[in-house]
């Protein structure tokens, strides 16, 4: 051995990894390195323990991070976000009755609510009254007495098939049945009489006579 350690120290390679206590050194290292990594992990989890050494687990800032009480924080911050991302009761009753007021619903195809303008108005009001505008014609009742809310407006196409005076006719149309009403020369004719008529029963004199032909009746009743 002493031989050997001359010539080790001749070429220069003396040290402890070069001794007989090689093994004992590598020992130490191993246990150092161990200590250190069982040290961190006590100072992360913020425990003591008999394995760990001496060091002081205040100091580390894992440890300031565990004390911090997750409950509380979160119950200051959930409210603000769960408040304003989900809707309350009334706030769904108010969506859904706006969804369900958009559309008549499956069993009329869901049919939309069109928007209500003043010529699409005037033009369901005509149509309401369309006995009146032709006493000739007979028309059916109308269901209700209100303008409807869920209707379509269709748009009229011209064929391909129809002749070239029909199509000039078409073309002459106005977009809405009030405007064409109104360029109508029979229909203005008839509005003419019946203002005529209403307003000669409107007079004093007829209306004066009416109710006396009305007292007349009642007198005849009683006797």
């Amino acid at each position: 051995n002493s031989f050997c350690n001359i010539i080790m120290e001749e070429l220069g390679l003396s040290g402890p990894y070069f001794s007989d206590n090689v093994a004992g050194v590598k020992s130490k290292q191993t246990k150092c390195k161990s200590q250190e990594d069982i040290d961190n992990f006590c100072a992360f989890l913020g425990i003591q323990s008999d394995l760990c050494s001496t060091k002081d687990v205040k100091d580390t800032q894992c440890r300031d991070f565990l004390k911090i009480d997750v409950g509380k924080e979160m119950q200051g911050a959930l409210p603000a976000t769960i408040s304003s991302a989900i809707p309350s009761r009334n706030q769904k009753k108010k969506e859904n009755k706006a969804l369900r007021d958009r559309a008549k619903g499956k069993e009329w195809f869901n049919l939309p609510a069109t928007e209500m303008t003043e010529e699409v108005k005037n033009d369901l009001k005509i149509l309401q009254m369309r006995s009146a505008l032709d006493p000739k014609h007979f028309y059916k009742k109308n269901d209700l007495k209100v303008l409807p809310k869920y209707f379509q407006v269709g748009k009229y196409l011209d064929s391909p098939l129809d002749y070239h005076q029909e199509k000039h006719l078409k073309k002459n149309k106005s977009r809405t049945i009030v405007e064409d009403l109104l360029k109508n020369a029979e229909f203005q004719q008839r509005i003419k009489r019946k203002y005529k008529e209403i307003a000669a029963k409107e007079k004093p004199y007829y209306r004066h006579k009416k109710n006396h032909d009305g007292k007349k009746r009642k007198d005849r009743k009683k006797k």
